[in-house]
């Protein structure tokens, strides 16, 4: 099907914008893969009712991906440590959680116990305490990071939850291999 003299010109986008092809009767339809397509055809394609279920599966797993991006951000804030001599800020970097020593009691206390070279000595205030955690929607929780404990210098496998919907009370476990093998904390919200 060329556009040569005599042929009928296509009713679409597409061959509208091909209209200055004509010139040229070498190039065809069929070399440029584009078959003509009527307005009147894709028009009617929209009001199907395949077109219709299509919208409202998108429309739906927009609601649905916009109501786990809000529950996922419930986590974002300011949280008190368990003894109230200080406080971790949780932020959003990507798709991960993670959380920075944001005040305490002792602001030049230095963190000695750290195991990494380059990490001891320095302020403890500023430190990464929660790291890499990702919201499972499943099981509503926070999981796959870690917390880092001062006080021993160690890091540990971690997730964190909430109770419900109370955003109020963050509950925070952190284990080795498995999370029956762990002690929960529980950080309060500042803001």
């Amino acid at each position: 099907m060329s556009l040569a003299s005599g042929a009928t010109k296509p009713r679409c986008a597409t061959g509208r914008a091909l209209r200055g092809l004509q010139a040229n009767p070498a190039l065809s339809l069929q070399v440029l893969d584009l078959p003509p397509v009527s307005l009147r055809t894709r028009a009617s394609t929209l009001d199907s009712p395949v077109s219709q279920r299509h919208r409202v599966f998108f429309r739906a797993s927009l609601a649905l991906s916009n109501q786990v991006l809000a529950d996922s951000s419930r986590l974002i804030g300011t949280y008190w440590f368990p003894d109230k001599d200080g406080q971790v800020k949780i932020f959003e970097s990507g798709t991960k959680f993670h959380g920075k020593v944001s005040a305490y009691d002792i602001p030049e206390q230095k963190d000695e116990l750290n195991p990494d070279p380059a990490l001891k000595g320095q302020l403890f205030l500023g430190s990464v305490m929660l790291q890499d955690f990702h919201y499972n929607e499943k099981k509503d929780r926070w999981e796959g990071g870690t917390v880092y404990d001062a006080s021993e210098g160690k890091r540990y496998k971690s997730r964190l939850w909430f109770d419900g919907k109370d955003t109020s009370t963050l509950n925070v476990r952190g284990y080795i291999g498995s999370p029956m093998f762990g002690r929960t904390t529980v950080f309060q919200r500042v803001n």
